[in-house]
């Protein structure tokens, strides 16, 4: 092993001799270069080859590439880099070469070689480098892209991006990224050659009459349109299909393209809500182009014919294709439409009428979501149409009477009327009795809240209601029982609902907690009370929780009455008590309480 090392440090010598003499580094630099590199060796010569020495062993030496050239320009010293330059960049390809052959699966490796052959301006090895790569990970669609990125953009040959697309889509046929890129490049390709010839004043590109039928075809974009047809072949998806639409948005003569896309979503896809959601949305304007303000007559004239034109093709979606989601699609993009900015008045008006009619029209088809119900709702509530919004709520609580958050609404909007009282009580019980029992805690949280404001009286038996259902609502609701004991009958009262409530399991530990912060309440809390409160807490919880120990540990320490002996003992009953995977994680919580580190309350 020692011969290897003092070999690969001896070949080092004359390159670290040239640097000293030129000055690049002092005698001591070079000396920890020496013990630096060697240290490296002794890893690589191990016999379980680890990659990550190799990676740090090269990224050390791009670090030192790195500096001489950063030395070079402050001492304006450019000479022999045969010298010293060119081994070290070499020794950086030799580990990435031992790496990429004793770790070939991993792609992190290849791209690191990449990026560094490109930093050191090897552009011929790019090249190189990823057809290697490709013949270990050819099941990895986004380093073809990569490479075929790299020949158009980098290398300036669009057939070998061709070729490397063709030859990823033989492996991947079904892949939609690699058919979008393939497509994009192909209206790039037709965009240069555009672009070049208007650069050489060659005028009318689409009837050029010098050009042979294969030129004139790339010319006007055809292949592109190929390329689409053979990925719509290959994947009968609608949202593929619209996926190429962003990116015939990016080229102005690809309108040849765009009816295309477009004929096919209407022919092949009439039956699916995606393809009239895009069919419609044509007619508007691209963001891009619809920031601002448009308040002229001529501009305002312009948005409401886009926006009839945009609302016809969903009308005749509605009713060639009526379902639930065809009505939310076609009330989602109103939606949006109204949240433009710089909107003119009338444009806006119209807009809102069309939502709050298709809003209407669909739930007399009961074909109206709940999540656009509540949308609806809401919407009315701001332009301020209460009664009708009462309407609106008792149609959505009738469809869809399990929904706990319709009923909410509905009753929050009655108690924000001012609405008699027992009407008030008899839609929550109604609305108790439809919701699951699993789902209804937020009706009696809105319950409580309300009871409290209109009838303290009625609040107890509301609690005690709730707190005899499932868990899912009885566990919160009994720490809301302590919150109302407090504030309106004092400690004594409080202890009474704490052993009342202890009796009906299951409890929470933050139930406990807070029942400690209320006996914690008054000037003098009693240490026998709190003692028992903890008890009864790790009782319940002391296997599962960390934290209900180290509260009662902080108690012992913290109280004027507590004992520090105790909390050695509890230490140690925790240990005993805790899940195994529970032990560290409180053992470690505790040394640091020891040591100052913990948090005290």
């Amino acid at each position: 092993m020692a011969d290897f090392v003092q070999k690969r440090v001896e070949d080092m010598l004359p390159e670290l001799e040239q640097m000293r003499r030129v000055q690049l580094f002092t005698e001591k630099e070079i000396k920890k270069i020496i013990k630096k590199t060697k240290a490296f060796e002794y890893k690589l010569q191990r016999k379980t080859k680890v990659m990550a020495d190799y990676l740090k062993y090269a990224q050390y030496e791009i670090s030192l590439l790195s500096l001489i050239r950063k030395r070079r320009k402050r001492l304006g010293y450019h000479f022999k880099k045969d010298e010293i330059d060119y081994p070290l960049i070499n020794r950086v390809h030799r580990l990435f070469r031992y790496c990429e052959q004793r770790f070939p699966g991993t792609t992190k490796v290849w791209l690191m070689h990449i990026e560094f052959c490109k930093k050191v301006h090897q552009r011929g090895a790019v090249g190189q480098m990823f057809s290697e790569m490709l013949q270990i990970h050819s099941s990895n669609p986004g380093l073809w892209i990569l490479a075929a990125k790299w020949e158009f953009e980098e290398e300036n040959s669009s057939d070998n991006a061709r070729s490397l697309l063709q030859r990823a889509l033989r492996f991947h046929p079904e892949s939609k990224k690699l058919w979008l890129e393939y497509f994009r490049m192909e209206l790039l390709i037709t965009d240069h050659i555009r672009k070049r010839r208007e650069i050489l004043g060659i005028e009318n590109l689409d009837n050029a009459p010098e050009l042979d039928d294969s030129e004139d075809a790339v010319l006007k974009g055809k292949v592109a349109l190929v390329v689409y047809k053979q990925a719509v072949k290959a994947m009968d998806d609608v949202n593929f299909c619209k996926s190429f639409l962003p990116i015939c948005s990016l080229f102005d003569f690809s309108r040849e393209h765009t009816e295309c896309i477009y004929g096919d979503l209407k022919e092949k896809y009439s039956d699916k809500e995606e393809s009239w959601d895009a069919l419609a949305r044509r007619y508007l304007p691209s963001s891009k182009n619809s920031a601002g303000e448009k308040t002229s007559d001529k501009e305002v004239t312009s948005t409401l014919k886009m926006d009839n034109d945009c609302f016809s093709v969903f009308e005749t979606a509605t009713e060639e294709l009526p379902t639930q989601k065809m009505w939310g699609v076609y009330a989602g993009a109103i939606a949006e439409l109204l949240k433009q900015p710089g909107q003119a008045g009338v444009v806006k008006e119209r807009r809102l009428q069309r939502l709050l009619d298709v809003f209407s029209r669909a739930a007399d088809r009961e074909l109206l979501s709940e999540d656009l119900f509540h949308e609806w709702l809401s919407l009315l509530r701001q332009t301020g149409q209460i009664d009708k919004a009462k309407d609106v709520v008792q149609v959505a609580v009738e469809t869809y009477p399990k929904s706990t958050t319709l009923w909410k609404q509905r009753i929050v909007l009655h108690i924000h009327c001012l609405d008699d009282p027992s009407n008030i009580e008899t839609m929550f019980n109604t609305a108790l009795q439809a919701v699951p029992e699993k789902e209804s805690l937020p009706l009696f949280q809105l319950g409580i809240e309300w009871s409290l404001a209109r009838n303290p009286d009625k609040v107890e038996p509301l609690l005690e209601m709730a707190c005899s259902l499932c868990k899912e609502v009885s566990v919160p609701i009994k720490i809301c029982y302590l919150e109302w004991a407090a504030c309106t009958g004092g400690l004594d009262s409080t202890r009474k609902v704490y052993k009342k409530l202890c009796s009906q399991r299951p409890l929470s530990v933050e139930f406990y907690e807070k029942f400690v912060g209320i006996e914690n309440s008054v000037p003098e809390p009693s240490i026998k009370r709190l003692r028992r409160i903890y008890e009864d807490a790790v009782g319940d919880f002391g296997s599962h929780s960390i934290d209900i120990w180290m509260n009662y540990i902080k108690l012992e320490l913290t109280h004027p009455k507590g004992d520090a002996v105790n909390a050695g003992k509890l230490h140690w009953r925790a240990k005993k008590c805790l899940l195994d995977h529970l032990v560290d994680d409180f053992i470690s919580t505790y040394v640091l309480l020891q040591t100052g580190h913990g948090n005290k309350k």
